[in-house]
């Protein structure tokens, strides 16, 4: 069976990877899946669970494991962004810098194997003997609640409650089921020693000056070295990597390059109407979703600003919220558990304890009780209940299901609304007429309009054309009323990367310092073309784990260069790791400035002493800059 492919965030894969591990069973299964439509899995006669094999548009295969989902269109599937499925996602990125990661013609048909024998058993065995690797030794002592700011996504939640006993995190309040499984499972799968490859492809332990002067003879020899990453660190440690980078003539690139690279190449087309997140909750009464997904990517975020209550806006009842997507990404509401299907595994008490509270019932049954106040929508309960046991609500007013790729056609039809230019199809890129034209007037009606896009729009094709026309659409409904446009950003740094990007050179990824000017040119200098097309002869990753994220064909140019591995965690980049150097993670072990999604500066916190031996990025940087000044000097 012929169908189209899009690639995104889940919120099960992000509470398994921080709450269980990257290399855990749970999260392999989760990027694993591939969701269907209950239509097309009863064409291929499939049920849940069961193995098929998907090919890319460029030849390569991947088994995945089947699961209907409601949510997806016939002719559709969904599959959670990361290494499986980046196997078969084409690199080129059409000048746009960005790969396809939607939008991805494949093929799908039923396989031979069994799950067994799928990569879920097969994808961590590498981890097994490396050492240096595991659980960081935590000591207990006095219980202290402490205000934290969250490092986990955009957001950088900063009303956020740790309770510890000595260093050990035991709980965290106003945190999402993500964040808090950050703090809680921040000692698990540690890097705890700095590593180096041998030519038999083992791993030793090596001391860190070893390490550092290693790392330094590398770059210094480097005749083209790509330096990417800056977005799970701090400020100050970008600034001391971009100082490196010039010092070695490198190019240096950051994560926006694969999710809101072509939303900063819009901002530079076309300039956009700025704000900050405070005004949503005070004065948005409409507030529209398009091309992402709230509850998964930024599972706190309809909770601190959509539902709740403003100085203008009565909090949720007063506000109209719209989905834009190809898929039904509505948040979701618990509202009651059916005991006679629950069987009492407490799965969803323990990923969210602070809504789903466990208690003992009659005759010794468990019972669970849902604070409905403090819930984030963000349907983690519902989905990972073995036996659907929840009843749930949708909190959406109204969801217009687009076609893939059909979202620029969508927001040109909205300026011709605005313009009263009369529209002839009776389907607007699979919007039905009646149901769009009303939307168009309640964009007219409403007094302050906030659009929320994602990356459902820049890895479709057109790219940062659909993002300026975004814009654009937004900059002619200010001529009816009041209208804001805001990317949402995925790493919590991810916006503090492109702001030193841009103070220090002007433009916000993809710098090439080889001439030793900067020469910034999406397509050429960006991070996954160079790998695609093998011109870089060394790497250093530091804040991100590329691996994980970039498409297979520009991935495999990283077994054949010596790299570099700054990294507080067990990634994927550490399988084509030559030298590991451990460091502290941002915001719990170490302190220093980030961007919030919106623009906003803030300081990130330390709660405990890192590791041993183990320093921050910043230092780390720091040491390896003075080593190769040195020999650079020579």
């Amino acid at each position: 069976m012929r169908a189209v492919l899009s690639t995104g965030r889940t919120i099960e894969q992000g509470y398994f990877l921080e709450g269980f591990g990257r290399f855990s069973r749970e999260y392999l299964e989760t990027i694993s899946t591939l969701y269907l439509s209950r239509e097309d899995a009863e064409k291929l006669g499939l049920k849940d669970r069961a193995p098929v094999r998907v090919r890319g548009p460029n030849g390569r295969e991947v088994t995945m494991i089947v699961k209907i989902d409601d949510t997806v269109q016939p002719g559709t599937a969904f599959a959670a962004y990361g290494a499986i499925v980046n196997t078969i996602i084409p690199a080129e990125t059409e000048a746009a810098a960005t790969p396809n990661y939607k939008q991805v013609p494949v093929e799908i048909c039923i396989s031979e194997s069994t799950v067994e024998e799928s990569d879920v058993e097969t994808y961590a065995k590498f981890v097994k003997d490396i050492p240096g690797i595991g659980d960081r030794p935590v000591r207990r002592g006095e219980y202290r609640r402490v205000r934290a700011v969250c490092p986990f996504c955009g957001l950088l939640c900063d009303n956020v409650i740790v309770k510890m006993v000595g260093e050990e995190i035991v709980d965290v309040e106003e945190a999402c089921v993500v964040g808090r499984a950050k703090f809680v499972s921040y000692h698990r799968e540690r890097v705890l020693r700095p590593l180096r490859r041998r030519e038999n492809g083992e791993f030793i332990e090596i001391p860190l000056e070893r390490a550092i002067d290693e790392a330094a003879e590398i770059l210094a020899s480097s005749r083209y070295p790509l330096m990417y990453g800056w977005s799970c660190t701090t400020c100050e440690a970008i600034r001391i990597g971009l100082r490196l980078a010039e010092l070695i003539g490198a190019v240096v690139d950051n994560t926006s390059t694969v999710c809101h690279g072509p939303t900063m190449m819009a901002v530079a087309e076309t300039g956009h109407s700025d704000f900050t997140l405070g005004f949503t909750p005070h004065y948005a009464d409409l507030v529209i979703f398009w091309g992402w997904n709230p509850s998964h990517a930024h599972p706190n975020f309809t909770f601190r600003f959509i539902n709740k209550e403003g100085k203008l806006v009565n909090g949720r009842k007063g506000r109209k919220v719209v989905i834009i997507d190809v898929r039904d990404v509505a948040p979701l509401r618990p509202v009651e558990i059916d005991l006679k299907k629950c069987t009492g595994c407490d799965l969803c008490a323990d990923a969210c304890p602070e809504i789903i509270r466990k208690r003992a019932g009659k005759i010794g049954l468990k019972t669970y009780d849902i604070d409905i106040d403090k819930c984030r929508e963000c349907g983690l309960c519902i989905r990972i209940c073995p036996t659907n046991a929840f009843r749930y609500e949708k909190d959406v007013d109204l969801y217009m299901r687009v076609l893939p790729g059909r979202d620029y056609e969508l927001l040109t039809a909205i300026r011709m609304c605005l313009r009263d230019l009369e529209i002839e199809k009776s389907k607007i890129g699979g919007v039905d007429k009646e149901v769009f034209v009303s939307f168009c007037e309640d964009l007219r009606k409403a007094s302050y309009v906030v659009l929320f896009f994602g990356v459902g729009l820049t890895h479709s094709r057109g790219k940062f054309k659909n993002i300026e026309e975004a814009i654009k659409t937004i900059q002619e409904l200010n001529e009816h009323t009041k209208a804001i446009i805001i990317a949402m950003r995925g790493h919590f740094n991810v916006t503090g990367s492109n702001m030193v990007f841009l103070w220090t050179y002007g433009a916000p990824f993809g710098i090439d310092l080889s001439k030793r000017y900067p020469r910034y040119i999406p397509g050429v200098t960006s991070a996954v073309d160079i790998l695609r097309r093998g011109e870089t002869d060394a790497v250093l990753v530091a804040g991100a784990d590329p691996a994980a994220s970039f498409p297979r064909d520009a991935v495999e140019h990283l077994e054949k260069v010596p790299l570099i591995l700054l990294t507080p965690k067990l990634c994927e980049t550490l399988k084509y790791a030559d030298i590991v150097v451990p460091v502290a993670l941002t915001g719990i072990e170490c302190e220093g400035t980030a961007y919030r999604l919106d623009a906003i500066p803030i300081r990130v916190k330390k709660l405990v002493d890192p590791p041993p031996g183990v320093l921050s990025d910043f230092d780390i940087l720091h040491m390896i800059y003075d080593k190769v000044l040195r020999l650079l000097r020579k």
